[in-house]
């Protein structure tokens, strides 16, 4: 028979050796690793791509948006439901007097807002047609928060705001598949017209 002293050093070992066991086995066990975040590129995505972005990581977001403006080549629509940014609105601008048709789309709400104004009056002027949502009863907001050109778009939670670029926690997908690029164009071209002024 073995000593008690012998028993209790042949439960420490095998206590270690199943708890070693079970540690092993745990981390094989397709426990999830923590996410990682691909850094940011600022440029406009190449075909066939998609970049999901998180505000808060470089807060850079604005930068992305123009990247994708400056690639459009003939058109570009956007539904915004906050927009003060001045260097989105500068590229805006920027597109229409290069020859890309430029149009989009402003929640009735919103757009009258000191803040916003100011961004919109400046894009009317350059000669971006703007248009408000008008729901009937005036009811329903255009909460929207798209942009797309003829070869990508960039759409999220995303405001166009200092706010939503460098405190918010904010969403924006920017790509190039083919069918949502068709996709929002048609969304948007439908909201376009149904709000003609």
């Amino acid at each position: 028979m073995s000593s008690p002293l012998q028993r209790a050093l042949a439960a420490l070992v095998l206590a270690g050796a199943a708890g070693g066991t079970g540690f092993a086995i745990g981390a094989n066990s397709g426990a999830a690793a923590a996410p990682a975040i691909p850094e940011q590129n600022i440029s406009a995505p190449a075909p066939g791509t998609t970049r999901v972005l998180y505000s808060l990581d470089a807060k850079r977001n604005d930068r992305q948006l123009i990247a994708v403006i400056e690639a459009a080549k003939t058109h570009l629509y956007f539904a915004i439901y906050e927009f003060t940014l001045q260097d989105v609105a500068d590229a805006l601008i920027a597109a229409k007097a290069r020859g890309v048709d430029v149009e989009g789309l402003v929640d009735s709400g919103e757009s009258v807002k000191t803040y916003d104004a100011a961004v919109i009056d400046q894009l009317r002027a350059a000669g971006i047609p703007i248009e408000t949502e008008h729901h009937p009863g005036g009811v329903g907001i255009m909460h929207i928060k798209a942009l797309v050109t003829d070869s990508a778009y960039a759409i999220g939670s995303y405001n166009w705001t200092a706010s939503a670029t460098d405190d918010n926690d904010e969403i924006l997908e920017v790509g190039t598949d083919p069918s949502l690029v068709a996709a929002y164009t048609n969304v948007l071209q439908q909201l376009l017209l149904k709000y003609k002024q």
